[in-house]
């Protein structure tokens, strides 16, 4: 199999990945009742709490956002650019403007209401599917692991950094039902999200 058609493979299990946990999560809001392994993570989530851990959820909470998200993304395509990777710089660009109007329009779409707002950590506001906390990090990361496939000679330093980001990616989105924020299939569908809007975009580039 050709490395355009695995990727096409990818992008349509992604994609399908994405549509059923929209539809299971649209079927679950008209039954008036979130998903019993939902439910029972947001338990699992407010046990676990106490005053260090809500400080760590906090900070991500913060630098997760959409700003701290395009503070990165311009950061990683400034640094494409400088590398005079203009294809990759674009790609970057292209991403991240593909995620967040997906992002928007699924929040708007499906409309799913957030956890009980008295047992929030932080304020939040919005629709709660998909997160965009979990989407922003998954893709974030992805990006971080591509170009440090090609930036880093040595293969242990590839594989520190592609457990450290995915590592990060995994921590955010979690970090989302611990707050109180979203569910647990909020945050499995931002980080398909973010896959998806990056296999869906980006491309190897020699120049890296």
């Amino acid at each position: 199999m050709s490395p355009s058609h695995r990727i096409w493979l990818v992008r349509l299990f992604l994609g399908a990945a994405l549509l059923l946990l929209g539809g299971f999560v649209v079927s679950e809001k008209r039954r008036g009742k979130a998903p019993a392994l939902d439910v029972r993570a947001q338990y699992l989530g407010y046990g676990l709490r106490d005053a260090p851990l809500e400080a760590v959820g906090k900070l991500l909470h913060y630098a997760g956002n959409a700003i701290g998200v395009a503070v990165v993304a311009l950061a990683l395509a400034g640094f494409l650019w400088w590398r005079n990777d203009r294809r990759g710089a674009a790609q970057v660009a292209l991403l991240f403007a593909l995620l967040g109007t997906i992002l928007i329009a699924l929040k708007e779409g499906i409309g799913r209401e957030r956890p009980d707002a008295t047992r929030r950590v932080v304020p939040e506001e919005g629709g709660s599917f998909p997160s965009g906390h979990a989407a922003g990090a998954s893709a974030l990361a992805l990006v971080g692991i591509a170009v440090s496939r090609r930036r880093l000679s040595l293969a242990r330093d590839r594989r520190v950094a592609v457990i450290a980001l995915l590592g990060y990616a995994l921590i955010m989105g979690l970090s989302r039902v611990f707050l109180g924020v979203h569910y647990l299939s909020d945050v499995i569908a931002g980080w398909v999200l973010g896959a998806l809007s990056f296999a869906s975009v980006w491309e190897p580039s020699p120049t890296l």
